[in-house]
């Protein structure tokens, strides 16, 4: 009989996340706010439900894939919460960018009714999630890790634990730091060629060959060169969420992050140009636009808006 696993948070990444699961023999039930999501699961023979509780009273184990602290802690805690369905020794796993405090609170919350939290963030978009591509970070009790990683290997390529509740989180956003850092880079190193004349193409393909190579030039490079920023992996807004994140545990931490500091900045500038809801890549129109070769923003910018709940 195959495992049924819950899943709240049925957006770019826990639908490709769901799917997989599907794939690899498992049963899912799934909620999100987002009724086109639910049909997409039952599309591909996944079932619903009404509510996290009913997701976590009617699995073996139960996952969460949702944009913000405030959002994972209303499908646990809130209304209809996932913690009312929990069985007692039930495991939890979080896919979410989350401050590593909100992992421990929320650890701490399901220890009361004898079940297990690990914040289990992945690094990489929808494509590599597809692919199962991704590397996973996890934090929390090491056998409630050791009793989902046979999920977790269906679903991700890499698998590390680093200890206690908020080690996982914490460990997302390091590697985030370092991802958004070099594509910040990239955007500034192409918009400077590109403002001599070199061809953007060429500029990637060098680029490529040497010591500034990194998966950012694979990802988001060509998306630069043609400024495509539409049909995004993830969001501008959401890339100054993460920042938010990062410097406020930098500083509870007493870590050191000005260059994370400055993106922050930069990325918040891009959005006042427009490009909120833009993929990331987007950043490099912000130099484009400076280095006086790229069209002035002629639209309205948006303010940033949050994602609702359970969309991922």
């Amino acid at each position: 009989m195959a495992i049924t696993i819950g899943f709240v948070g049925l957006g770019r990444m826990g639908g490709a996340i769901s799917a997989n699961l599907l794939a690899s023999g498992y049963s899912v039930v799934g909620c999100d706010l987002s009724r086109k999501r639910v049909r997409e699961l039952e599309a591909l023979g996944g079932e619903t439900a009404a509510s996290p509780e009913e997701a976590a009273a009617r699995s073996r184990m139960l996952m969460i894939s949702v944009p913000e602290d405030k959002d994972v802690e209303r499908v646990l805690l809130g209304k209809d919460g996932a913690i009312g369905g929990l069985r007692r020794g039930g495991v939890v796993t979080d896919f979410s960018t989350l401050l590593p405090s909100t992992s421990q609170r929320m650890a701490e919350a399901l220890k009361k009714v004898g079940a297990f939290y690990l914040d289990t963030p992945i690094s990489g978009n929808r494509a590599i999630t597809r692919k199962r591509g991704g590397t996973l970070m996890a934090g929390g009790d090491e056998r409630a890790f050791r009793r989902a990683l046979p999920i977790l290997r269906k679903i991700t390529h890499r698998q590390f634990y680093l200890g206690p509740s908020g080690r996982g989180a914490l460990g997302k956003l390091v590697m985030n730091t370092v991802s958004e850092l070099n594509r910040t880079a990239l955007a500034e190193g192409l918009a400077f060629g590109m403002a001599g004349g070199i061809d953007g193409k060429v500029l990637l393909e060098f680029l490529a060959s040497g010591s500034a190579y990194s998966k950012q030039i694979d990802h988001k490079g060509m998306r630069m060169v043609k400024q495509d920023f539409k049909d995004p992996e993830g969001t501008i807004e959401m890339c100054v969420k993460d920042a938010e994140h990062m410097l406020r545990t930098a500083r509870e931490l007493g870590a050191l992050l000005p260059l994370t500091a400055l993106r922050c900045q930069l990325y918040q500038a891009i959005i006042r140009m427009g490009h909120a809801s833009d993929d990331p890549a987007s950043i490099f129109a912000l130099y484009h636009y400076m280095s006086g070769k790229g069209a002035k923003p002629v639209r309205k910018a948006k303010a940033a808006r949050r994602p609702k709940a359970l969309r991922a």
